[in-house]
């Protein structure tokens, strides 16, 4: 058998998360297991890898410095499994210095960022078998996973005030660096629980009640919820990934964002139950059968390992070299990087351009590198970004970032960054008809020609 180094966050020793995963990768791998600790940005108990010499390398959920993990082993093939939210809240140099490995999605809007950002990456939806003799629990009773400070009792009690519930189980379970609090037990009958070192336990304790609380904002896979999700549990969750990957709103849970009023009746909560599980059965027969794609998808060497020379990056200035056997697929995306990188780091060529036509306000569609790039440009000029448009983030420093289901104010131009689905886009976007809608592909390419031709005739 090949040799597979695993590399795993130290709080998967106590969540046993990641186990499900080293047990599939243990059919065809002899694997070791090394944990790293984020939160003191070191190996728990300066482990080292056993052999100096791995077939496969898996990073799972985390991220170490490409160098340091180099300098530990040699090996023949990278995976990357990150989480949505670690994803998106890192800077894309951070996962840039991984560019040759494959990336491993367990979210739907993951894998469409990382390959949009030219990654080799493969998407899988992850399913527990599901409890078919469940106990359906107490139809008045929800069930909370209290881990982070920021979902939190305050936050549950708001949710829960339009609905049946009367008994809410707060399971003080919390992550590393989160602070719990105490639900008003003016509102409901509250009980509390800890860490259960026997799963079973865990399981046992939250069949009690119909209703579960997601715990997080956002998830790499998901497997708290998941778990209950299998349990047939009817689960009220934030309405980001992956939970929203999972649950369709109303029918196999219920997805709530900030203002969202919930109704729950007894009798929507059981039909809920009973939607969960056949949605949980249909689910992991197609995860039971895609296993083996995964370990043939693992065994081969990634793509853009040919692709790429050299890739190096910096906040204000970016360089890239690729070769002439560069995919299709990632053509257009780091063609017009390399442009925007080239021609607009001495000259205003795109500012010039829009100013010229008079499109002075403009909106960005896409937070990611090239969006970054493009601010970076406006900040030195006198084109104003109004707000920027984005699917999945609802945040990005100082400007107001809107979801594209939204109807959008009024600008001169919204630029689509996500250039290979300049079309579809397009054709989402609610705004009026005066407001232009371009491609950051055409736009420059129009840019560049005006100041070659602008260029030609001095």
């Amino acid at each position: 058998m090949k040799d597979l180094l695993f590399i795993d966050h130290i709080y998967h020793k106590i969540t046993k998360s990641s186990v499900f995963f080293v047990d599939i990768l243990k059919r065809v791998y002899n694997v070791d297991i090394i944990y790293f600790d984020p939160y003191n940005d070191m190996m728990s108990s300066h482990e080292r890898p056993m052999k100096g010499k791995y077939d496969v390398v898996v990073l799972w959920q985390i991220l170490l410095e490409r160098d340091e993990l180099d300098s530990m082993c040699a090996y023949d093939i990278g995976i990357l499994v990150p989480m949505y939210d670690d994803y998106i809240s890192k800077p894309h140099a951070n996962w840039y210095q991984f560019f040759d490995y494959k990336v491993l999605c367990f979210s739907r809007t993951l894998y469409e960022l990382v390959s949009a950002h030219g990654f080799d990456a493969k998407y899988f939806q992850f399913f527990f078998k599901p409890s078919y003799t469940f106990n359906r629990g107490s139809v008045d009773s929800a069930f909370f996973w209290q881990r982070i400070s920021a979902l939190n009792c305050n936050t549950v009690e708001r949710l829960l005030e339009n609905t049946c519930i009367k008994h809410l189980h707060i399971h003080r379970a919390l992550d590393p660096n989160n602070n719990g609090d105490d639900a008003n037990q003016d509102k409901f009958v509250v009980s509390y629980s800890e860490w259960f070192e026997n799963e079973s336990e865990m399981v046992e304790c939250m069949n009690e009640s119909a209703v579960y609380i997601a715990p997080r904002f956002y998830e790499g896979i998901g497997m708290s919820f998941l778990k209950a999700m299998a349990c047939g549990r009817c689960v009220i969750a934030a309405d980001y990934p992956t939970m929203n990957e999972y649950i369709i709103d109303g029918y196999n849970g219920v997805l709530w964002r900030e203002g969202k009023s919930i109704l729950l009746s007894p009798d929507t909560i059981r039909r809920i139950q009973n939607n969960t599980i056949e949605y949980m059965t249909k689910g992991y027969g197609i995860w039971n059968e895609s296993i083996d794609e995964v370990l043939n998808w693992i065994s081969k060497k990634s793509i853009p390992s040919e692709v790429l020379n050299a890739f190096k990056l910096d906040y204000l200035s970016l360089e890239l070299d690729y070769s002439s056997r560069v995919s299709k697929k990632y053509e257009k995306y780091f063609e017009c990087l390399y442009n925007m990188i080239q021609y607009n780091a001495t000259e205003m060529v795109i500012s010039d351009y829009l100013s010229a036509s008079e499109l002075d306000h403009v909106a960005v569609y896409g937070i990611g590198k090239l969006c970054e790039a493009l601010i970076c440009h406006f900040l030195s000029a006198d084109i104003v970004v109004d707000y920027l448009i984005d699917a999945t983030r609802t945040s990005f420093k100082d400007y107001k970032v809107y979801s594209p289901n939204e109807h959008l104010p009024d600008t001169d131009l919204i630029i689509v960054t996500v250039i290979t689905e300049f079309d579809s886009i397009k054709n989402q976007l609610d705004v009026n008809q005066n407001v232009k809608i371009i491609s950051l592909e055409t736009l420059l390419g129009d840019a560049l020609k005006k100041w070659r031709d602008d260029a030609n005739a001095t």
